[in-house]
């Protein structure tokens, strides 16, 4: 689907259907861009735990005033995923 072609979302504050489509596409592209990252070579294991692991560190200590914290453990749960996803991407480390 092409951008023009997206459909319309009814007004709200914010709507709760793009909230979820937003998080959802973000995870989406997150994801594909560090496997593209790690299959190219340009990301390695280390740095890739250190990236997703402040991701993660950041949400345990976020400042809940403008996401709740529970906002802030569902990001926790998806980037631990994320990182697991990502780690059977990378080449056997025994190599």
């Amino acid at each position: 689907m092409t951008p023009e072609a997206a459909p319309d979302l009814p007004p709200s504050d914010p709507p709760a259907a793009a909230a979820g489509g937003a998080a959802l596409a973000a995870l989406s592209v997150c994801e594909s861009l560090l496997i593209s990252l790690i299959e190219r070579g340009l990301v390695d294991p280390a740095e890739l735990e250190d990236v997703l692991g402040a991701a993660f560190e950041a949400n345990l200590k976020a400042d809940c005033a403008r996401y709740g914290r529970a906002d802030h453990d569902q990001a926790t749960v998806l980037i631990r995923e994320l990182l697991v996803r990502c780690q059977t991407t990378l080449p056997d480390r025994a190599s």
